[in-house]
């Protein structure tokens, strides 16, 4: 009999593993809408499946009765090359007789044992141990064994007190929770995010997946150290306090403090991939040097209050933004006629480079374009700053759009997305699993983030169709 069934499967994983994962396997408790809990019973066959491969084929009548006490997985490196998993199922006797009939269908083949463990090797080279109601998997034999000689060393391993430490402050009693170990995790990936301040300065990371009545919920919290970091490097604004929307969309975006996102997001593609921003730089430098006009202090530094992002589509990009000073940007904008003027063959004529940038004026809306093709249409309306990759875009009604007050305290950002954007979103976040399940959606994806200086939350939350 295992006291603790938690403590005996965390105890093979080593407290140094880069990522560790615990799904609940008990899907009915505490859940609320049966969607919720059926879509919940489909992530954790998933990561069953996952964790134990193909030898045992758990689905349906054959996972059921192992169902009911947590599943450990881990990796030592964050690779799925070094994934492992432990777990003690509910039917010892079940468990005997599937790892009996695999063997005798030749998916598994016994291989020397390991103490009191029986071993098995697949066919594909993955292998498992078993004693009792413990159950081990690992990519191969010797990685195996060598979990097992650690386990039986003891020291250095997971337990339910590292697990709370871990889990930063996140519900316990979620689906899913996974650990991360951020550092180890971005010292694998090198190149130059580390260089990234914000990123050096990232200590741990956690996430859960728990089903509620009206949906499912993604919570995810990385701690990192405060001392090394300066205003600037947080990605969005620090604070509670939510941002203003204004206008809808099939994706909608509203950020507090915009200028704080914008800047940081600039830095980022500076240190890793300062090529791109080669044209940016070059229209940057034509506007200063021929319209009196600069990025910085004329648009992103005038930022104030809150700013919307739009798209119906995804590539065409509505905004919407407080300035704190809309004469500064108004006149800037008015200051970029002149480029329109130098282009052409009066440009030609006096020999100056504008980059192929130009600027038309229609009703007051400024229209920036480069070799003649419109980029974006700019102006300052009901003192704000609208702007579209749509040059026939209507800005009067995005500038004159209400604000919708936000409904919870819960940072600086947050997003929306259409249901039929939202498979494509969970893909992009690597939960296929979810992505995969029978689920309906009922709604958009709800994003929001918060930053602060010891700690980043992102919560997300996918209704569901009761």
């Amino acid at each position: 009999m295992i006291a603790d069934p938690v403590a005996e499967a965390l105890a093979y994983a080593p407290a140094d593993a880069a990522v560790l994962a615990v799904v609940a396997t008990d899907t009915s408790a505490g859940l609320g809408a049966e969607s919720a809990r059926s879509g919940g019973a489909g992530l954790v066959r998933a990561q069953a499946q996952a964790a134990f491969r193909e030898g045992l084929d758990l689905d349906g009548d054959d996972v059921r009765p192992l169902l009911g006490r947590p599943l450990v997985i881990w990796s030592t490196d964050g690779s799925a090359g070094t994934r492992f998993a432990a777990w003690v199922v509910r039917d010892e006797e079940r468990l005997g007789e599937l790892l009996e009939a695999r063997t005798g269908s030749r998916a598994l083949s016994a291989a020397p044992g390991f103490g009191d463990f029986a071993l098995y090797r697949l066919r594909d080279g993955g292998a498992y141990a078993r004693r009792g109601p413990v159950i081990v998997s690992a990519p191969d034999l010797d990685s195996l064994r060598a979990v097992l000689r650690r386990r039986q060393a003891g020291g250095g391993q997971w337990s339910p007190q590292l697990l709370r430490e871990r889990g930063l402050g996140l519900p316990a009693g979620a689906l899913a929770r996974v650990m991360l170990d951020a550092q180890a995790l971005v010292a694998r990936r090198g190149g130059s995010a580390e260089r990234i301040a914000w990123v050096a300065a990232l200590e741990r990371a956690a996430f859960t997946v728990t089903p509620e009545a009206g949906g499912l919920r993604v919570r995810a919290r990385a701690s990192t150290d405060a001392e090394a970091l300066s205003p600037s490097d947080v990605p969005v604004a620090p604070g509670e306090e939510a941002p203003d929307t204004r206008g809808d969309g099939r994706i909608v975006l509203a950020l507090r403090d915009p200028s704080q996102t914008l800047r940081f997001a600039r830095s980022v593609v500076d240190l890793l991939d300062p090529s791109r921003l080669d044209g940016l730089r070059a229209a940057e430098m034509v506007l200063d040097r021929f319209g009196g006009v600069s990025v910085e202090e004329d648009f992103v530094g005038n930022l104030a209050g809150s700013a919307t992002f739009t798209s119906d589509d995804g590539r065409e990009l509505t905004l919407r933004a407080d300035l704190e000073n809309p004469k500064v940007t108004e006149d800037a904008l008015r200051r970029l006629g002149k480029l329109g003027r130098l282009g052409g063959p009066l440009a030609n004529l006096a020999g100056i480079d504008v980059g192929g940038i130009g600027v038309e004026e229609r009703d007051g809306v400024s229209i920036i374009t480069q070799g003649g093709t419109p980029l974006l249409a700019a102006a300052v309306m009901d003192g704000a700053l609208v702007a579209s990759t749509n040059p026939d875009a209507d800005l009067l009604t995005a500038a004159g759009a209400p604000a919708e007050p936000p409904e919870a305290q819960a940072g600086a950002l947050r997003a929306t997305v259409d249901e039929q954007f939202v498979e494509g979103v969970l893909t992009g976040l690597g939960l296929p699993a979810l992505a995969g399940s029978a689920l309906v959606l009922d709604g958009p994806l709800v994003v929001t983030a918060r930053g602060e200086w010891d700690r980043f939350d992102v919560e997300l939350v996918l209704p569901i169709a009761g």
